[in-house]
């Protein structure tokens, strides 16, 4: 397992903080400063301190980082059962009753929006929350429908995403 920067321990520190505080949160940064580790530790850190609560979550992420994401989770000792559900290689629907962290698309998470409504979601991370900005998008909608009933909510952003609440449906 590796060792966060000492800024990076300061993050992951806040996130935990804010989750036990019932707090959704926005984590923004540079691209490359780690925004993807310290949400991995923090996840780690609260699957220890109470995984019923906050398990199962879902990472939802572009396509392109997807086994990014996944790496993380190994390189940081995500201890929970974390696997990627892609269009191509699974079903999400089924899959997140199979695991404690499930990192998807936008389109994965939108299309078996019905976790949220079956109650079978307590965490939400959205990476690259910028795609949120859009009141009209998919995952805008379903992303604000489900986080109220969340225990975890974060977004995550190396883009400027606005002040307004609005503009960040999970936060």
């Amino acid at each position: 397992m590796s060792i966060l920067y000492a800024y990076q321990q300061v993050g992951t520190k806040w996130l935990v903080d804010n989750a036990l505080g019932c707090k959704g949160c926005l984590l923004a940064d540079s691209m490359g400063l780690g925004k993807s580790a310290q949400t991995i530790a923090a996840l780690a850190s609260l699957f220890v301190l109470d995984a019923e609560r906050f398990f199962p979550c879902i990472v939802v992420c572009p396509a392109s980082v997807l086994f990014h994401w996944q790496s993380e989770c190994a390189k940081w000792g995500f201890p929970g059962k974390y696997q990627v559900a892609h269009a191509s290689n699974s079903d999400p629907e089924h899959d997140i009753l199979d695991c404690d962290l499930l990192i998807t698309t936008p389109r994965g998470f939108t299309d078996a929006a019905y976790w949220h409504e079956a109650g079978h979601l307590n965490g939400l991370v959205i990476d690259e929350a910028s795609s949120l900005k859009s009141r009209a998008s998919r995952l805008t909608s379903v992303a604000h429908a489900c986080a109220d009933h969340l225990a975890l909510r974060w977004a995550l952003s190396a883009t400027s995403v606005g002040r307004s609440r609005a503009h960040t449906a999970v936060a």
